[in-house]
């Protein structure tokens, strides 16, 4: 008789893809949920997550200015927190204000911040600075390229 014939079968260990995939659907639910709860309990990932947020709003407003051939203005209500592009409002994360120091205006209830687009892909340009106690960023819109960066506001008072 053949050994491999009359030898015990072991049972195959391991999962299905149904259970990897219904795992994984569970723990994205869990990550969408628990997520913004940990932004906002830490400053350092509120100001990048209020960064990010806007540098795509930013870059929204560039992107309808040129492909629609108008001015967009983007419109941030500093007491409030949040922004406007086109009608759409977005609200960044508590406890994150914003700035200009480019204008020296440290009264956040006194004006909106406003950078507008043209349909050359230029705009009117600022820095709008994001701090959350002794976490900063700098986001710099340039008046000729209409170029978005951000960078961490060392070498610049926010």
């Amino acid at each position: 008789m053949n050994p491999s014939a009359t030898a015990k079968r072991l049972p195959v260990r391991g999962f299905t893809l149904i259970e990897l995939l219904v795992v994984l659907v569970v723990l994205g639910m869990a990550l969408a949920l628990v997520g913004p709860r940990f932004a906002s309990g830490n400053p350092a990932l509120a100001v990048r997550s209020a960064g990010q947020t806007l540098v795509a709003g930013l870059q929204l407003a560039r992107n309808r200015a040129i492909t629609e051939n108008r001015a967009v203005v983007l419109r941030v209500d500093r007491a409030s927190g949040a922004f406007v592009v086109d009608g759409r409002r977005r609200v960044l994360p508590d406890g994150v204000s914003l700035s200009r120091p480019d204008l020296d205006d440290d009264d956040p209830q006194r004006t909106p911040i406003e950078v507008r687009f043209f349909p050359d892909g230029s705009s009117s340009g600022a820095w709008i600075g994001v701090a959350h106690g002794a976490h900063r960023l700098l986001i710099d819109i340039d008046w000729l390229t209409g170029a978005i960066q951000t960078r961490d506001a060392e070498d610049r008072d926010v």
